[in-house]
């Protein structure tokens, strides 16, 4: 009796991997896809959670934001005195306004930046950090490298940012491959807006993002 069972053609090999090849092109680009929409969250998240981190502190200080860094986003640099100390938002964490450190770090910033969650975990204490978030810590009507004494939260416009879903460091991989970013409004709500405009394009100068987000 003959065996039934018959072995695949070279044909039907082929048409077989094709088919699969097919496949892979169309479920790996939607996994990445369904990854980065949970990375938009997680990082929309962070900015909530820094906004009433920030809204906390100003209400236990008559208004008054974290000092500020030389350069906005800087959470832990080296003093005058060569001792490293948290600035700026770093504050916030250190003084237990929010037990999470990783809320400063965008899960989209590139890993091989010192914006990466994991680098600047490690540095904490014994290194520089920093953010892959912008902070506003002057509203517009003052320069907001100052003394943080010049204003309060409450001199904020209501359209006016807090903070912005963009990393300054020189790297041209920027927090979701600048085609996304969020910002954080005065009330600690958090709005997405997709870029595919290019608003947000890489080497920006700081000053001139909250001009740019806060006018969409």
């Amino acid at each position: 009796m003959r065996n039934k069972n018959k072995a695949f053609t070279l044909l039907e090999a082929l048409v077989a991997t094709a088919t699969i090849g097919a496949l892979i092109a169309i479920i790996i680009p939607a996994v990445g896809k369904a990854k980065e929409t949970a990375r938009r969250a997680i990082c929309a998240s962070n900015l909530r959670q820094t906004g009433i981190a920030t809204t906390s502190y100003a209400l236990d200080r008559n208004g008054y934001m974290p000092s500020n860094a030389s350069y906005i986003g800087l959470i832990h640099y080296r003093d005058a005195f060569g001792e490293f100390k948290p600035v700026d938002k770093g504050n916030l964490f250190t003084l237990d306004y929010t037990s999470e450190l990783g809320i400063f770090f965008c899960p989209s910033a590139d890993n091989f930046t010192p914006e990466n969650e994991e680098i600047g975990i490690k540095n904490w204490g014994n290194g520089f950090v920093q953010s892959s978030y912008l902070y506003k810590n002057k509203p517009r009507k003052t320069n907001m490298l100052v003394n943080s004494n010049t204003a309060t939260i409450n001199d904020f416009e209501p359209n006016e940012s807090l903070g912005v879903d963009y990393n300054i460091s020189p790297q041209k991989n920027q927090n979701h491959n600048l085609e996304f970013f969020n910002r954080l409004n005065l009330d600690t709500s958090v709005n997405g807006f997709n870029d595919n405009e290019g608003i947000l394009p890489s080497d920006l100068p700081y000053k001139t993002i909250f001009h740019l987000v806060e006018n969409k």
